[in-house]
């Protein structure tokens, strides 16, 4: 799939309202596409355990939950957290479709941490 197909895809709002079918609901349910998206993370509530992706492409934030994080290198809670505080996380996700509390909504999954400000500025030293 084109990327200018996959951003038009994302961008377009749900049309869908809340259908007690449970043929469609299970359709709807975790469709994963197998494309990969890359971002920032913009913020993680501790408490909550949640938190929102700023997408490559600028236009889209996406939500993602603690439980869809893939847990290595000492990412923790505490780890997303410094997002807040000027740490920039670059992550890369799947993006699935479910139905929410009132329309068909998305939300990032398999978010695996690419590398962290930390990291990019070793790079850079290195290069010089």
């Amino acid at each position: 799939m084109k990327i200018e197909e996959t951003q038009e895809k994302l961008m377009r709002p749900p049309v869908f309202k809340r259908d007690k079918n449970k043929e469609f609901f299970s359709k709807t349910l975790n469709e994963e596409t197998g494309e990969i998206f890359t971002g920032i993370l913009k913020h993680f509530d501790e408490i909550k355990n949640y938190g929102f992706i700023m997408m490559d492409n600028g236009l889209m934030e996406i939500f993602y939950h603690y439980e869809d994080v893939i847990k290595e290198k000492g990412v923790n809670r505490e780890f997303l957290a410094t997002c807040r505080s000027g740490n920039i996380i670059k992550v890369s996700f799947e993006c699935v479709e479910y139905f929410g509390k009132y329309n068909l909504s998305r939300k990032a999954i398999k978010v695996r941490v690419l590398e962290d400000k930390q990291q990019m500025l070793g790079k850079y030293a290195l290069l010089e």
